[in-house]
């Protein structure tokens, strides 16, 4: 008898059982987003000539997460762009530019304001600086897995939530199927 492992993880599903290569997806999504990011932003950052660290503004990481999750829900998009503002702006800048709001603005953000927000890479997915010598992304994993930033929590929260809600869609058709017979 073969085995099918795709077969496997969703018979373990449809039974409620979630299995551990959902961790295992995770985090390798985890990492292809990290490197995304990271390539994306020496990219620009060459052609800007910025500084060592690698920095995008909030607009372009915003638009990039569209890119890899798009068929994740928009409240969940807006979820992470509120963390990724909450950890890319400090507490000072943050109370400077509402008071220097005339009296009776909102206290959002304008989309300009939010557009001139730089998302630090390295912080908000919790890496350290790495050498130019890590071929094979020994540093970046570690990162990752050792002491995740909220960012990278809410991406695996949010990636659980999701696998539960597309696992309970395939169990409703199943038994509409089912039910027809």
């Amino acid at each position: 008898v073969g085995f099918v492992a795709g077969a496997e993880v969703l018979y373990r599903g449809l039974l409620g059982e979630f299995h551990e290569d959902a961790f295992h997806d995770q985090t390798c999504m985890l990492v292809a987003l990290s490197r995304m990011l990271l390539s994306l932003s020496a990219r620009l950052d060459a052609a800007s000539n910025a500084g060592p660290t690698p920095t995008l503004g909030l607009a372009t990481v915003s638009a990039v997460l569209r890119l890899f999750f798009p068929t994740k829900p928009r409240e969940h998009l807006n979820s992470l762009k509120r963390l990724l503002y909450n950890s890319s702006t400090s507490q000072a800048a943050q109370r400077q530019r509402r008071a220097s709001r005339p009296i009776g603005e909102g206290a959002a953000d304008s989309p300009e304001e939010e557009a001139l927000v730089m998302v630090n890479v390295y912080e908000v997915l919790g890496l350290r600086p790495q050498p130019e010598e890590d071929p094979l992304g020994e540093f970046l994993l570690s990162d990752l897995l050792q002491d995740p930033p909220p960012f990278v929590l809410e991406i695996r929260r949010q990636h659980l939530v999701e696998s539960w809600m597309f696992l309970d869609r395939v169990q409703k058709a199943m038994q509409m199927i089912f039910q027809r017979a």
